[in-house]
């Protein structure tokens, strides 16, 4: 477990004997639960931690939607004659980031650009950068208006965010999403969908390394060396 995920649940824990600690202290005597207050805890951490989701919507659909697969946990090529764009943001000191990769049905790699904004101020920074990683794809995607395109990422937030426009989102990220909404619906051959971690790894390295160098490139037809062993691995997984 992370020191971050600590910290959460730690936070979750005293909110919720925050919230009981009336009952707690004027209804003595009384018998405290405290695995109900554990469970209850782990609960409210996980309820803060899943994605937003507008209440009409099916459960059942959306959990569907966003799972994730056991069976291959690395890259897959697209389907014939479709595009795949893995975006993914990344944070630094005052700066965020973001990488985009773009591959064929073959594993051919053939667009990549980083982007880095070293002038950041604010907070959220991880969900500003994860929306600007989407918006990206969605701009590359329409260089290629006549071929379908998936783009991919691993932010479950900022996917539903694009996919659902009945939901609300933090007032900071409202121009980078309704833009990548516009781009969706001007390209109907584009899709958003979330993938775990481990099928973005490209995508990820291109991010940190915008964070590391802190510059903005653009490659066509070609990749810089610091993805070349997650490529290859890609390509690898992908064809066994």
């Amino acid at each position: 477990m992370s020191p971050k995920t600590k910290t959460d649940h730690v936070n979750a824990f005293w909110h919720h004997i925050s919230n009981n600690r009336n009952q707690i202290l004027m209804d003595s005597p009384m018998k405290i639960d405290i695995t109900q207050i554990i469970r209850e805890a782990h609960r409210i951490y996980h309820e803060h931690q899943a994605p937003p989701i507008f209440h009409g919507l099916n459960n059942t659909l959306i959990e569907a939607t966003v799972s994730i697969s056991n069976q291959n946990l690395s890259w897959e090529k697209p389907p014939p004659g479709t595009i795949k764009i893995n975006v993914d943001g990344a944070t630094g000191n005052n700066s965020i980031a973001a990488g985009i990769i773009a591959r064929n049905e073959e594993g051919m790699v053939l667009a990549c650009r980083t982007f880095f904004d070293g002038c950041w101020t604010g907070k959220d920074a991880p969900i500003e950068a994860e929306a600007n990683a989407f918006l990206k794809g969605l701009e590359l995607a329409a260089h290629y208006p006549n071929t379908p395109s998936i783009i991919e990422g691993d932010s479950k937030m900022i996917v539903t965010y694009i996919t659902d426009d009945r939901l609300l989102f933090p007032w900071r990220i409202r121009s980078i999403i309704l833009d990548s909404r516009q781009l969706l619906r001007s390209n109907p051959l584009s899709s958003v969908r979330f993938v775990p971690r481990t099928k973005n790894k490209a995508a990820h390295c291109l991010a940190r390394q915008a964070i590391n160098c802190k510059t903005s490139n653009y490659w066509i037809l070609s990749s810089p060396c610091c993805i070349s062993e997650v490529l290859a691995s890609d390509d690898l997984i992908s064809v066994i």
